[in-house]
């Protein structure tokens, strides 16, 4: 009744089996709700109802990274830069704030319409994708819904400590593919792709993968994200943000 505009998003899920999950859900959403950083959906207000949940959240103009690769396939260097800043500056907020994001990929990272400058970044959907039934919008790339194109090698391996330098592989995976235009491991199956997370070398950015030249330094630094060891990754968020910030 303030007068903000929001959005009502709505979810259904099983009762018996996702009970564990969405109390889960709402604990760690309301444990986002009191993270603030310009660059985090807000969300207002969450609501459980028998076989659904709902959760309002501010309203945002504009379209989802995924949607706009599908239609550009490929950005120049200090778009996709300018992008992964604002990335790692909300996603530093998240962990400062004890969360851990499993679920980072271009459809969680809304780029504003109408906002201070070109590509106003937003990171939405803490989680939710993997607690409720969803569907993915790649279907237009081929892609199987939940392919886990995104996925860090622990992730990938099913290890029960995943921490925030996850987000940093999944943060590498997107780096990659905005500047080469495909991201680094592909398959027909997700074990497929899931096995090459662990045990592949990326390819090389740009060359025969990308057209268009990417510089070593930036290239460096994606590759570094995609590192298998956890600990040759950046150390954080913000170190990353200041390496992206640094390049000549």
């Amino acid at each position: 009744g303030d007068g903000r505009q929001g959005a009502l998003k709505l979810l259904a899920y099983d009762y018996d089996d996702e009970n564990d999950a969405l109390s889960r859900f709402f604990h760690e959403a309301r444990a986002m709700a009191t993270i603030l950083s310009p660059h985090l959906v807000t969300i207002y207000e969450y609501v459980r109802e028998g076989p659904y949940a709902a959760y309002v959240m501010e309203y945002l103009e504009g379209e989802d990274l995924g949607r706009v690769l599908i239609r550009e396939r490929q950005f120049q260097p200090a778009r996709a830069v300018r992008i992964a800043r604002q990335v790692c500056e909300g996603m530093q907020a998240v962990h400062d704030g004890g969360v851990v994001h499993r679920d980072l990929k271009p459809e969680n990272i809304f780029l504003l319409r109408d906002a201070p400058w070109p590509d106003y970044v937003k990171i939405l959907d803490f989680g939710i994708a993997k607690y409720f039934q969803t569907v993915g919008h790649r279907t237009a790339r081929g892609a199987m819904v939940g392919s886990p194109w995104y996925m860090s090698p622990e992730q990938a391996k099913g290890l029960a400590q995943v921490d925030g330098r996850s987000a940093l592989y999944a943060l590498g995976v997107i780096l990659y593919e905005m500047l080469c235009g495909q991201v680094p491991f592909e398959g027909q199956k997700n074990s497929e792709v899931a096995k090459k997370h662990i045990n592949d070398t990326p390819p090389p950015l740009g060359g025969d993968y990308g057209s268009g030249e990417v510089p070593a330094e930036l290239a460096a630094i994606a590759l570094r994200c995609l590192a298998k060891d956890p600990g040759d990754r950046f150390e954080s968020m913000a170190v990353l943000r200041s390496a992206l910030s640094n390049l000549p």
